[in-house]
């Protein structure tokens, strides 16, 4: 596992097959990353068009999770 800053993932790609985030699945995502951080990874393989810049094809919704729980935190472990 790699770590990535979540600002070098783009979800452009996948977002366009969810058609909403169930709010109490969130919260529990939310809850179980900051309890006992990422187990599972996203899927980002890297992009050829732009160095640096990974598409991701799976994680969707802990990709939203870490970026909630950065934004609220602060804490580097979820960036």
């Amino acid at each position: 596992m790699l770590p990535l800053p979540l600002e070098a993932i783009d979800e452009s790609d996948l977002v366009r097959d969810r058609l909403g985030l169930d709010k109490e699945e969130l919260v529990l995502l939310i809850a179980s990353l900051r309890d006992h951080g990422q187990r599972m990874p996203v899927g980002v393989p890297e992009m050829h068009e732009a160095e640096g810049r990974f598409v991701l094809i799976s994680g969707w919704r802990r990709l939203q999770a870490l970026r909630r729980l950065r934004d609220e935190t602060g804490d580097p472990r979820f960036a």
